[in-house]
């Protein structure tokens, strides 16, 4: 759906939403901002430097002071950029590329800043200040954490790893990478929906395999499962992998050599064996 110009223009201007003056959203069009999907090419760096362009614009237009000689001309005054307004834009700029992110259009009803946009930013916070912050720990398959448990102690790691793409790591490795084109519906004041439960789970569920930057996070998944699997038996079934540093695959192929589901089956019947003829 594409926003009309009424709905861009109060997404811009209107007090409740990024609360920008007329004149200076009329001036965002010389930075390259003219539609709500221009914001996705704009971060917190490029997002400064329009600041500074803004309060020192160039130019001069005509002295507006009364009685001013014909033809009289001043240098083009700052335009009005508030704190509020540049924090708001900073945060429809990450959402405009979350949305791109989990294949949703753009609507007026979810880029409403008070709720969708507000509560999008708490919780991209989070996942910033978690990829920042110390990683934990990659899970290393020993005698205490035998590798079927491993799998699943490693899938949870690495839904505590954020990748390049603000991403959790796990969005790499599950057995079905098909999204489906049409994405659940959004909570009401909500940036996610009912079914994922949060902005981080609709990254990790709806996050495609063919962006320029999943190979980067794919070799990030293999590096931590050769650290895992390193001095161990396990460490062969990664090693085809090695060249291409296709983290996905080489999971894959560990898991289905040592931990599938006839693997879960054999050990459920050990220990169902075990209650039934222990005396």
């Amino acid at each position: 759906m594409v926003l009309t110009a009424a709905q861009t223009t109060q997404f811009f201007e209107s007090n409740d939403q990024m609360g920008i003056p007329n004149a200076t959203t009329i001036q965002l069009q010389n930075e390259g901002i003219s539609i709500v999907d221009d914001l996705n090419d704009f971060d917190k760096d490029t997002l400064q430097q329009v600041a500074d362009n803004l309060r020192r614009p160039g130019g001069r237009i005509p002295d507006p002071t009364p009685g001013a000689a014909p033809g009289a001309t001043i240098p083009t005054p700052p335009f009005v950029f508030g704190a509020k307004s540049q924090k708001r834009l900073l945060a429809a700029c990450d959402i405009v590329r979350y949305y791109e992110e989990t294949g949703r259009p753009l609507t007026a009803a979810n880029i409403q800043w008070n709720t969708v946009v507000k509560n999008f930013g708490e919780q991209w916070k989070a996942l910033k200040d978690r990829k920042t912050g110390d990683l934990p720990e990659v899970p290393k398959i020993t005698k205490a954490l035998p590798v079927i448990k491993w799998t699943q102690a490693f899938a949870n790691y690495l839904h505590r790893v954020i990748g390049v793409r603000m991403i959790p790591l796990a969005y790499v490795i599950p057995e079905d990478i098909a999204v489906p084109a049409a994405a659940p519906a959004l909570l009401a004041g909500q940036p996610h929906s009912a079914e994922h439960g949060s902005v981080e789970a609709e990254l990790v569920a709806r996050a495609q395999h063919n962006h320029a930057l999943y190979r980067d996070d794919n070799a990030n998944v293999y590096y931590k499962l050769e650290e895992a699997t390193r001095t161990t038996a396990y460490a062969a079934s990664i090693k085809p992998f090695q060249r291409t540093k296709n983290g996905r695959g080489a999971f894959q192929a560990l898991t289905n050599q040592y931990a599938g589901q006839d693997k879960w089956e054999a050990k459920l019947k050990k220990q169902d064996d075990l209650l039934h003829t222990r005396e």
